[in-house]
This record gives C-alpha cells, structure tokens and sequence, in this order.
C-alpha cells in the first residue's frame, strides 16, 4: 500500500531475491495489493523498476527490505523517497503476525508528529506521535462511535475525526495517521479494513 504518493509516484516495480525469477508487484494507493506468497528463509529484497538483462546482478543501492526468516503476516507500506535514484520510494515493514492482531481489533498506525487522544467506542486511545497500539472497542452493538483529536507538540487540541464505524467483528481494522503538508493545522488519516478470506482483493477497500 503507498500512503501518499506524489504525482508520477511508481505504481509498479520488479522484486528480485523471493523466487529465482522477478516478479512483478504493484503499489496501489487506495486498497491493498494482491498478497504475494514468500519463502520463509531470511530474505533480502530488492526492488526495481523495470527487468534487468539475464546474469547482471541487481544493484545493492535499489530499495529493499530485510525480512527474517519465518516472517509471516506481513503489511508493506511505501513511502516516497526522492533521493534513491533508482527507484524512489522507500519501505517500512508491519508484521501482523508478531503484533498477535486479532479479528475484531483495530491496528492504530501513528506517523506524525502529533499524539492521538479520544473514544473508540468504549475503549479511549492514548497513541504518542510515530508509534502503534492495538485496540478494540469493547462493545457488542452493531455500530459505534469513534472520537478522535490530535495534540500539537505546542499543545494545541484539533479534531481529527467524528463519525460511527461498523463493528467487524470478523476482520481486522487498520488506521493510519500521518501528516499533511497542505494544512499544517491539520492530520490525514486512511482506514481500512482486512478480510481473512479476501486480503488484497477488491473488497479491502478503505472507509475514510
């Protein structure tokens, strides 16, 4: 998933080091990728944006990711990184599997440089700038209210969200917080939802 990609952002790269071939992975901006099936051995992949000629090695200042082996679960977000010549994005890694992130629970994913404050339902979150917390919000009802503010490193208090989400209790939620340069005042959020059965595919799509 690419969270706020430039204009001319790549939407598509080859990875190299998963299987003897390439393979061609896309990153869309509003839904999830198809899941891509890894080895469980340690990996190092690299990532480039068009095929490389048979035997030539693939250079170690593309972009990569260094997965441990039994890594399993995983969600790879793309950021944009304009200094990488050979492809400009970078990545950061969200093992599922390692947060033990359950059906029914929200996964906060904080980016800024604001804490969260407010009411998920009947659970209240305390997020700090840049870090995550699972949570749930602790009712049966159907349907429940989400009331969120951020707070400046000044001290200043903004609304950041209030509206009613659906409780799924047979998937997996992740928001994600992070900083808009066009409104210093104010911070975008994504929301999301993962289906067992359908991760990656067309039904993963985002709520706000």
């Amino acid at each position: 998933l690419y969270l706020q990609p430039p204009a001319q952002a790549p939407s598509e790269a080859y990875l190299y080091g998963a299987e003897a071939a390439p393979v061609k992975v896309q990153f869309p901006k509003y839904n999830f990728s198809p899941a891509y099936e890894l080895p469980t051995r340690e990996l190092t992949l690299r990532f480039l944006p068009e095929l490389v000629v048979e035997d030539v090695p693939v250079s170690e200042q593309a972009p990569q990711i260094a997965l441990e082996a039994g890594s399993s679960d995983l969600l790879v977000l793309v950021f944009p990184n304009p200094k990488n010549s050979i492809l400009p994005v970078k990545f950061q890694v969200l093992d599922l599997g390692e947060l033990n992130f359950k059906l029914g629970q929200t996964l906060f994913v904080n980016f800024s440089d604001n804490g969260v404050l407010g009411d998920y339902g009947e659970s209240a979150l305390k997020l700090a700038p840049r870090k995550k917390v699972l949570l749930s919000p602790d009712t049966k009802e159907p349907e429940f209210r989400v009331k969120l503010s951020h707070i400046r490193p000044d001290g200043a208090r903004y609304r950041l969200l209030s509206k009613p989400f659906m409780n799924y209790t047979d998937q997996r939620r992740i928001v994600f917080i992070y900083n808009n340069p066009a409104q210093p005042r104010s911070l975008g959020y994504y929301v999301t939802n993962i289906r067992p059965a359908t991760f990656g595919k067309e039904e993963d799509k985002p709520q706000g």
